[in-house]
C-alpha cells in the first residue's frame, strides 16, 4: 500500500492535522456554539446602541439580553471596549471589503454609490451611528480606520502623501456630510438621485 495516500491524523497544538499525500493541512474543528454565542453578544449589542448611548450600556445589562453569564462574556472579550473595537472594525472592515476594487482617484461616482448603498441597505445601523449625536466618537472611530487604511494604501513620498491625504480626507469628509444632509432631509431625494448629486459635488464642483 501506497503510505502518501494514507490520511494519518495526530493531535498537534490543540488542532488535528492531517498528512494527505505528503501535505500538512491544518483542520480546525468549529464550535457552533461558540459561534452562536459570540453572534447572541454582537446582535444584543448591536441592539442596545439603538436604543441608547454607548455609555449607558453595561456588561451585567448586556448578558441578561443576551442570555449569557458574565464569565462567558469575559471568555471572549476582555471589557465592553474591547467588544465596541470589535464591532467598528467589523464595520470599518466591510466597507474596505466593498470598495477595494474602485480606483478611488478616477472612480469617484463608484466610490460614492457603494457609500451611500453600504449605509442605506447593506448595513442601517451605520447609517444610525453616523447621523446620531450620541454615537458621534463611535462614527468618527469607524471613519478614521477607514481612512487610515485607505491611506496606507499609497507609498508616496512625504509631502506628495500629505496632498493626497487632503484629497482623501476631502473625498470622505463631504460624502459623509452630503449623506447625513439628505437624512435629515427625510430623503425626499431617491438614493439613485442623491449618488448622482453627491458624485456631480465631487467632481465638477458646485
Amino acid at each position: 500500500m501506497d503510505n502518501k495516500n494514507i490520511n494519518v491524523g495526530k493531535e498537534t497544538h490543540g488542532r488535528h492535522v492531517f498528512l494527505i499525500r505528503g501535505i500538512m493541512e491544518p483542520k480546525v474543528k468549529i464550535d457552533l456554539r461558540v459561534i452562536k454565542t459570540k453572534e447572541a453578544i454582537h446582535n444584543t449589542f448591536r441592539s442596545m446602541i439603538l436604543e441608547m448611548p454607548y455609555e449607558k450600556i453595561n456588561v451585567k445589562d448586556l448578558c441578561i439580553r443576551a442570555k449569557i453569564n458574565r464569565k462567558t462574556f469575559y471568555t471572549y472579550y476582555l471589557d465592553l471596549n474591547d467588544l465596541l473595537e470589535t464591532f467598528q472594525n467589523e464595520i470599518a472592515d466591510a466597507f474596505l471589503k466593498h470598495i477595494k476594487d474602485i480606483d478611488l482617484k478616477n472612480d469617484i461616482p463608484s466610490l460614492v454609490r457603494e457609500f451611500f448603498v453600504f449605509n442605506a441597505i447593506d448595513d442601517p445601523i451605520c447609517e444610525y451611528i453616523m447621523c446620531s449625536h450620541q454615537h458621534a466618537n463611535m462614527s468618527e472611530m469607524i471613519s478614521d480606520k477607514i481612512l487610515s487604511e485607505i491611506k496606507q494604501q499609497h507609498k508616496l513620498s512625504h509631502k506628495d502623501q500629505a496632498k493626497e491625504n487632503l484629497k482623501i480626507c476631502f473625498l470622505f469628509s463631504t460624502t459623509i456630510e452630503m449623506y447625513k444632509q439628505w437624512v435629515r432631509d427625510h430623503k425626499v431625494l431617491t438614493l439613485d438621485e442623491m449618488i448622482d448629486y453627491t458624485s456631480l459635488f465631487l467632481t465638477k464642483g458646485i
